[in-house]
C-alpha cells in the first residue's frame, strides 16, 4: 500500500550535532545547539610579572602557529618542576595567540588539579565543563563520559570545518588517561598540556621548562613587588646584592620568588637583606617560603605523594650524597639496587621532575629547594591523613646504611681508578688511564663533599680511607685547596685510629702543604710524621717522608738539607728493593745537586733515573727526569741540550695527560729560548711562556702562573715592550702578594727598575756565536728551528721544536 506524499512537507536538519533517533513528520524542524561562543572568558588573566621566559614563549608560540600545520604534533606539553611557571607560560602563550587571531573560536581552559586528590577533576566533569564552554546546555550534554567525549570531539571538528579554530589548554594533568580524551583529534585545533610529569602515550611536542635565569629571577621579584606596592617601593633597587641573594636562595623558582615578593609586600618595613638572612638557614628555608595562600613545601608535597613507594624511597635517599650530582652507579649503591633498576627509577623521577638530568648522561641532580624537601622527608617521613600532614620519625638506620654504602662505593671505585692512573703495568691500555682520570675529574666534588660529611658524622675510618684513595690524584692534578682540606680532615680522623694511619696522614698533609706553597707548615707536619715513623718502626713509610721533606726543603731554598734527605731516602729504597722509589729519588737528588751547583753529580743522577724509568716503562717518571735534566743543561749554559731534554719531557707529559708537567715544561722551554738568545728566539720564548701562563691559570696553580708571568715580562722587556712587561710583572706581583710569598719583594724590585722605554738588558748570544751554532748543526742530525706557532717534531730520533710553517 503506497503512502501519500504531502507536497508542503519540509524536513530540515542543518548544523550542530544531534544524538539519538530523528523522527520525521509534517512541518517538523529539529534544531541544534546554539552557536558556540568564544570561550576566552574562561582563560585566566595574564599576570604583569611574567618575565625571563622569552625563549620558551617564542618556542611555544611557534608550535601553536596555525601556519605550521602539518609540520608536527598539534599538541604541546609544558612539563617541569612544581612552581616553575608552567601554567603562566601556557596562559601567556594563549593570550598572545588569541591576540594574533590564530584561534577565532576561542580558548578553552581547564585545570584538572591532577596532583591534588581532594580537588582532582574527573574526566566526566572536565568534559562537562568544556562542553558548557562550547555552548552546550545541561540538557544537551550526554550523561556518561564516553558520550561526552564523542560530543566534544565532534563539536571541535565541526568548528574547525567552519573556520572556528580553537585552542585547548589542559592544565595540571597527571596522566595520559586523564588528558587524552580532552585533546583535539581533527588536526586543526591546537592544545597545550601542562604537567609536573613528562606524560607518555600522548602525541605532543615536549617543552621542559627550567627555572628562571638569575637576571629573570631578580626582575620577577622587582615586578611582583612593584605590582603590590607601586613603583615608589625601592627596596630591591636600593639593595641589588640582596635581590640577587634572594633569587639564588629561592633557587630561581618562580613560586618561591612570588612568595618572597608577597612577604616583602606584606611588611614595607622589612628589608631584603633581613629576609635573605632568614632564608640562609637551609633547615628553615621551606618554613620561610610559606604564606597562607601558597607554600613551596605544599606544592612539592603534591608531587611527592604521587610517587610510587620505590620511587619515593630513592627520592628520599638521594640526599645522602652531599655532592652536587649523583651518578646512576652511586644512586644504585645508595638504594642498594642493581644499576639497571636504579636507572629506571631515576628516569621515572626525572619524568616526574623530582630530579633533573645532570651534566652528562647517567648523572642526576636536584633543585636546591627540592633537595631540602627530600631531606625533610628522609629525616621525618610525611604521611597524609585527610587534608592534614602527619609527620612520623623516619627509619634513620636506612639513611645511615645508605650513606655507608655510598662511601664504600666511592672508596673502592676511587682506589681502582687511582691504580689505573699510577700503576701502569696493571693497566696497560691507555684508555684505562683516560677513563680513570675522567671519572676522578667528574666525581671530585662528590668525593670531597663525602669526606667532609663522613668526618662530620665521626666516621673516622671512612674519612681516612677515602682520602687515602684519592690523595695521589689531588697531587697529580695539583688540586691544592681540595688536598689541604681533605688531608686536614684525614689527620683529625687518624688521631682516632693508630700510629700507622697518623704517620700517613701527617706525611700526606705535609706534602699537600708543599704543593700549596705552605712550606713551613709542610716541614712541621713532615717532621712529625718522621718522628712517628722512627718511634714506631715504620721503616717503609720513612723513605716516602724523607722524599717529601727533601722536596719541601728544596722549595724553601735549603738545598743542602734537601740533598741530605734524598740521600737517606736513596739508601732506604736500595735496602728495600724499591726500584721505582729509587728512580724518583734520583730525580729529586739530581735537582738538589743542580741547585747546589754540583752539575756533574746532577747529570749522573738524572741519567741513571732516565734509564731506570725506561726499564719500568713509567712515562710520568721519565717526563720528570727529562725535564730536570733539561734544567741541568740550562744551568750549565747549554740551552740547546736543554731544549732537547725539555722537549722530550713535554711530549711524555702530554702523552700521559700530565697537564701540570706540560705547563712546567712549557715555561722552562721559554726560559731556554731566552737563555739561548732572546733576541733571536724572542717569538718562540713568548709563545711558550704564554702557553705556560694559560695552562697554569687553567690548572689553578697560581704560583706557577706568577713564575711564567715574570719570565714573560722579561721577554717583553728585551723586545722594548715596556708596557707589556710592566703589565705582566704587576700581575705576577698581585698573585704572589695574595699567596704571601717572599718572591713578591723580588718582583717589586724588578718593577722599580723599569724606567720608561730606555731600559736595556744584555742577554743572548753574539752574532759570531750564532754563526758557530749554525756551523755545528751541519755536523749533527738537527737543525736550527724558529717560528711561531710551535710544535714538536722528531729529527734523528730526538725531539726538537719546529715551526709548523716550516
Amino acid at each position: 500500500m503506497g503512502r501519500k506524499r504531502h507536497k508542503n512537507a519540509a524536513n530540515t536538519i542543518s548544523g550542530g550535532n544531534i544524538y539519538g533517533p530523528v523522527v520525521q513528520g509534517r512541518r517538523i524542524t529539529v534544531g541544534h545547539s546554539p552557536p558556540a561562543t568564544p570561550a576566552l572568558r574562561g582563560l585566566p588573566p595574564a599576570t604583569p610579572t611574567f618575565t625571563g621566559r622569552e625563549p620558551e614563549l617564542h618556542l611555544l608560540l611557534d608550535l601553536l602557529d596555525p601556519s605550521s600545520a602539518g609540520a608536527g604534533p598539534v599538541t604541546a606539553m609544558v612539563a617541569g618542576l612544581a612552581g616553575v611557571g608552567k601554567t603562566e607560560l601556557a596562559v601567556q602563550a594563549a593570550h598572545t595567540a588569541q591576540t594574533r587571531g590564530w584561534f577565532p573560536g576561542g580558548v578553552i581552559f581547564v585545570d584538572l588539579h591532577g596532583y591534588d586528590t581532594a580537588r582532582q577533576v574527573p574526566l566526566a566533569g572536565a568534559l562537562e565543563g568544556m562542553l558548557r564552554a562550547l555552548g552546550f546546555t545541561a540538557a544537551q550534554i550526554a550523561a556518561d563520559a564516553e558520550g561526552r567525549a564523542r560530543q566534544y570531539a565532534s563539536t571541535l571538528a565541526e568548528l574547525a570545518e567552519r573556520g572556528q579554530r580553537l585552542l585547548v589548554v589542559v592544565d595540571n594533568a597527571s596522566s595520559a588517561e586523564q588528558v587524552r580524551p580532552l585533546l583535539p583529534a581533527d588536526g586543526t585545533n591546537r592544545a597545550v598540556i601542562t604537567s609536573r610529569h613528562t606524560i607518555g602515550g600522548v602525541d605532543a611536542r615536549l617543552l621542559e621548562l627550567p627555572v628562571l635565569p638569575p637576571d629573570g629571577s631578580v626582575d620577577l621579584l622587582a615586578r611582583a613587588l612593584r605590582v603590590a606596592r607601586g613603583a615608589e617601593d625601592s627596596r630591591l633597587r636600593d639593595d641589588p646584592a640582596a635581590a640577587r641573594t634572594l633569587a639564588k636562595l629561592c633557587g630561581n623558582l618562580p613560586l618561591a620568588l612570588h612568595i618572597v615578593a608577597a612577604l616583602l609586600a606584606d611588611d614595607p618595613s622589612r628589608n631584603p637583606s633581613s629576609m635573605a638572612d632568614d632564608l640562609a638557614d637551609a633547615h628553615a628555608r621551606l618554613d620561610e617560603l610559606e604564606r597562607e595562600d601558597r607554600a613551596v613545601r605544599a606544592a612539592f608535597h603534591l608531587s611527592y605523594r604521587h610517587l610510587s613507594p620505590p620511587h619515593a624511597r630513592l627520592f628520599r635517599l638521594l640526599t645522602v650524597n652531599p655532592g652536587p650530582e649523583t651518578s646512576t652507579e652511586a644512586a644504585a649503591a645508595i638504594a642498594d639496587l642493581d644499576v639497571r633498576p636504579a636507572r629506571r627509577d631515576l628516569e621515572a623521577l626525572a619524568r616526574a621532575h623530582m630530579v633533573e638530568r645532570g651534566s652528562a648522561y647517567g648523572r642526576w641532580r636536584m633543585h636546591d629547594l627540592i633537595r631540602l624537601y627530600a631531606d625533610e622527608q628522609r629525616i621525618r617521613r610525611t604521611s597524609v591523613s585527610g587534608n592534614d600532614l602527619v609527620h612520623t620519625c623516619a627509619d634513620t638506620e636506612d639513611s645511615d646504611e645508605a650513606f655507608n654504602r655510598l662511601l664504600r662505593y666511592y672508596t673502592s671505585t676511587a682506589e681502582r681508578h687511582s691504580r689505573a692512573v699510577y700503576d701502569r703495568p696493571a693497566f696497560p691500555a691507555p684508555s684505562a688511564r683516560e677513563e680513570a682520570l675522567a671519572w676522578l675529574d667528574v666525581e671530585r666534588p662528590n668525593l670531597v663533599a663525602s669526606i667532609a660529611a663522613a668526618h662530620r658524622s665521626a666516621r673516622w675510618h671512612e674519612t681516612y680511607a677515602l682520602t687515602r684513595a684519592i690523595t695521589q690524584y689531588f697531587e697529580y692534578r695539583h688540586h691544592c685547596d681540595d688536598g689541604l682540606r681533605t688531608h686536614k680532615l684525614a689527620l683529625e680522623a687518624a688521631e682516632h685510629l693508630g700510629p700507622a694511619e697518623l704517620c700517613w696522614a701527617e706525611n700526606r698533609l705535609g706534602n699537600a702543604c708543599r704543593i700549596a706553597h705552605r712550606y713551613d707548615d709542610g716541614v712541621r707536619h713532615l717532621q712529625r710524621a718522621l718522628q712517628i715513623a722512627e718511634t714506631d718502626g715504620l721503616n717503609r713509610i720513612r723513605g716516602a717522608i724523607l722524599h717529601n721533606l727533601g722536596l719541601t726543603y728544596f722549595r724553601k731554598g735549603e738545598h743542602i738539607k734537601a740533598a741530605s734527605c734524598h740521600r737517606k731516602d736513596l739508601k732506604i729504597c736500595s735496602a728495600t728493593g724499591d726500584v721505582s722509589g729509587m728512580a724518583q729519588t734520583l730525580v729529586a737528588l739530581g735537582d738538589a745537586y743542580r741547585a747546589l751547583g754540583h752539575l756533574a753529580q746532577a747529570d749522573n743522577c738524572l741519567r741513571l733515573a732516565k734509564e731506570t724509568f725506561a726499564l719500568l716503562a713509567d712515562p710520568d717518571g721519565s717526563a720528570g727526569a727529562f725535564s730536570n735534566h733539561g734544567l741541568t743543561f740550562l744551568a750549565a749554559n747549554q740551552p740547546l741540550r736543554s731544549l732537547i731534554e725539555l722537549s722530550k719531557g713535554l711530549k711524555l707529559a702530554r702523552d700521559s695527560g700530565n697537564r701540570h708537567g706540560e705547563a712546567l715544561d712549557a715555561m722552562n722551554i721559554g726560559i731556554a729560548y731566552m737563555t739561548r738568545c732572546v733576541y733571536c728566539y724572542r717569538d718562540s720564548a713568548i709563545h711558550w711562556l704564554q702557553l705556560a701562563t694559560t695552562l697554569a691559570h687553567e690548572l689553578g696553580d697560581q704560583y706557577l702562573q706568577a713564575k711564567a708571568l715574570r719570565n714573560l715580562a722579561r721577554a717583553y722587556l728585551v723586545s722594548g715592550e715596556v708596557q707589556r712587561a710592566r703589565k705582566n710583572w704587576q700581575q705576577a706581583l698581585s698573585i704572589l702578594n695574595s699567596l704571601g710569598l717572599p718572591e713578591a719583594e723580588e718582583v717589586q724590585g724588578e718593577l722599580a727598575n723599569l724606567s720608561g722605554n730606555t731600559t736595556t738588558i744584555k742577554v743572548g748570544c753574539s752574532k759570531p756565536e750564532e754563526k758557530r751554532i749554525h756551523e755545528l748543526f751541519k755536523r749533527v742530525p738537527y737543525r736550527v728551528l724558529r717560528g711561531d706557532p710551535m710544535e714538536i717534531r722528531q729529527f734523528g730520533g730526538v725531539w726538537l721544536l719546529e715551526s709548523s710553517e716550516d
